[in-house]
């Protein structure tokens, strides 16, 4: 969890030169170093941090106790990334006043840049000490304690800030952040929403509101969301990307081709956006379109394992096994562990009557995955093709054990009974089979 830009904590703008008596130096040296630290703060604040530092450095010595220009001049080196010296000056101005929140909370903003954020939670913690209704101090710790993975105080840091300032957008975005971390999708709406309320074209909190409601499977509600994101983002290729990933997750295929059509004309390189249209196609049964499209993903990514498969799972859908065959031992050799793939040039295998191979791919997606009912399954048919009954008994049993659901499956080791000579127990089978809906 990253903040965005805070405002300076630790500027000092423009002091009125009224003189205060210190023990360190003259009432005119007193004097020239306000003039130098103002002249700090004007380059400070044009973000020219090296002139600043300069003058800083001369405020500092007509005036060693100076906290106010260490501060700055931290300010200025954590800007310019000198973190361990930014942390210095802070430590600096800290010494000088021990009540000097806002200096607690600068070093405790470059500790967190060095990753230390339990230092810098401590440093948070001082500053509201001493700064109690500081709502952006309690922002920055939820923050912090978001980036250790600490969600729940994130949380009560993030409300508290809300509750010092009921309009503070930032802080209902990063509770809402910290709702999804945790899984309380219902609460991160609620909280983007208020985002939106306060924020109305804050095209983050809408992007993120949308991927909540995917989450959750309200593909409406997401759809919606992500036009919005469209509509202030209009060029971003990725928007219609993901607009075209919920129409297609809400059976709107027509609508999500659309989408990864227009992804494609801002992006005529983007191959997931050719892979997903390909996908769309091949969910209405346009397996031509969908090959071409799996066919140009290939052409930008020639590694891309899932367009191979899926082209495959198209050919195969047009009854072109032995291309199937081809696309499926592309996949597999970019990656070998996947089991679908060989379960699939399995089926490809069998419906070229290669019965032999249909076994050795179906054997080796049950060893990559032993739960796979749909290779037992296949497997056994195979064997009863084969005339090994015993074999597809078995492996149609481990089907039915992986999904008690398949009908099919009753039905086929029925029929391996029933070659087996065994009436009663194949009658039992074609019994559960027609039980669970399935009629030959």
């Amino acid at each position: 969890m990253r903040l965005k830009e805070l405002p300076l904590f630790c500027l000092f703008l423009l002091v009125v030169p009224v003189l205060w008596a210190q023990k360190a130096g003259s009432i005119a040296d007193l004097n020239a170093a306000i003039e130098h630290f103002n002249k700090a703060a004007v380059f400070l604040e044009q973000g020219n941090w090296d002139p600043a530092i300069l003058e800083y450095n001369e405020a500092i010595r007509l005036n060693p106790k100076y906290a106010e220009a260490y501060a700055n001049r931290g300010y200025a080196y954590a800007e310019k990334e000198e973190y361990d010296r930014a942390i210095t000056d802070y430590s600096q101005a800290i010494k000088l006043d021990s009540k000097f929140a806002a200096a607690y909370v600068g070093r405790g903003l470059a500790y967190a840049e060095t990753g230390n954020h339990n230092k810098a939670i401590t440093d948070y913690t001082q500053a509201i000490k001493y700064n109690p209704n500081d709502a952006i101090t309690y922002y920055i710790r939820g923050n912090a304690y978001g980036n250790k993975g600490d969600h729940k105080r994130a949380i009560a840091d993030f409300s508290q800030a809300i509750k010092i300032n009921p309009d503070y957008a930032d802080a209902f975005f990063y509770r809402g952040f910290a709702y999804v971390e945790k899984g309380d999708y219902d609460l991160a709406i609620a909280d983007y929403s208020q985002v939106i309320k306060l924020t109305p074209n804050n095209v983050k909190a809408y992007f993120d509101r949308a991927w909540v409601h995917g989450k959750k499977g309200d593909y409406p509600a997401a759809i919606a969301d992500y036009t919005q994101v469209i509509r202030l983002e209009p060029n971003d290729v990725g928007n219609y990307f993901i607009r075209g990933l919920m129409y297609s997750n809400s059976g709107d295929q027509d609508r999500a081709a659309a989408d990864f059509t227009q992804a494609i004309r801002l992006d005529p390189n983007y191959f997931n956006a050719y892979y997903y249209r390909g996908f769309a196609y091949s969910k209405k049964g346009d397996h031509d379109r969908a090959i071409a499209d799996y066919t140009q993903a290939i052409r930008i990514n020639p590694k891309f394992a899932d367009a191979f498969f899926l082209r495959g799972w198209s050919y195969g859908n047009k009854g072109n096994h032995h291309q199937a065959i081809i696309d499926f031992t592309e996949a597999i050799r970019l990656d070998p562990k996947w089991a679908t793939a060989y379960y699939n040039r399995g089926v490809s295998y069998a419906s070229i009557n290669e019965n032999e191979k249909a076994i050795a791919d179906n054997t080796q997606a049950i060893k990559l995955d032993p739960r796979y009912a749909e290779a037992y399954h296949n497997r056994g048919v195979e064997y009863i093709n084969n005339g090994k009954y015993n074999l597809a008994i078995t492996d149609l049993t481990n089907a039915i054990r992986h999904d008690p659901n398949d009908a099919l499956a009753y039905y086929n080791r029925g029929i391996a009974y029933q070659n087996k000579g065994d009436t009663a127990k194949a009658n039992a089978d074609f019994a559960k089979a027609r039980e669970l809906g399935y009629s030959p």
